[in-house]
């Protein structure tokens, strides 16, 4: 059900094992409000994220194996085969501020355990912070105002 922020199976290939052999891939997308990646109480979880979660066919390619898109929680959770997965958020769903601390695809390997979490973590780029680099452009100008200033007065002292 998507209020439990699962996903939708692409693929039989990825979720037509027997019970036992299946496991559960479930995490969270959410945007930290201080400086850990830990999920806490201050942290801001980011709901109507879509996502990806990719897996390997017998050559080894890449192949998609499920959609997923996150609850109101930030929570996704997807019930597929036991095997090797890489998840992937869709960066469209982001806002233009926002940039991912985590790595953009996360590998999960599901086995004998019955979750292997994968969390992605946003931080917002503070539009009001200043930007050092600014201040290049003008000191460059001004340096060769001052040279060039100079370099003329020297001139017409020795003419």
């Amino acid at each position: 059900s998507e209020e439990l922020g699962r996903g939708s199976a692409v693929l039989g290939l990825f979720d037509s094992c027997e019970s036992d052999k299946k496991s559960i891939i479930s995490g969270f997308v959410y945007q930290r409000s201080d400086d850990n990646e830990d999920l806490d109480a201050s942290d801001n979880p980011l709901d109507g994220i879509r996502g990806r979660v990719f897996g390997f066919d017998e050559f080894g390619e890449r192949v998609l194996a499920s959609e997923l898109e996150t609850n109101s929680d930030g929570y996704y959770e997807l019930e597929l085969c036991e095997g090797s997965y890489e998840v992937e958020i869709v960066k469209s769903d982001l806002e233009d501020d926002a940039e991912l601390v985590t790595s953009d695809v996360l590998s999960v390997s599901l086995g004998d355990d019955d979750s292997d979490g994968a969390n992605f973590v946003i931080e917002s780029q503070d539009e009001g912070s200043f930007n050092w680099w600014w201040l290049l452009l003008p000191f460059i100008i001004l340096s060769l105002l001052i040279f060039f200033g100079y370099y003329s007065q020297r001139r017409k002292e020795t003419a």
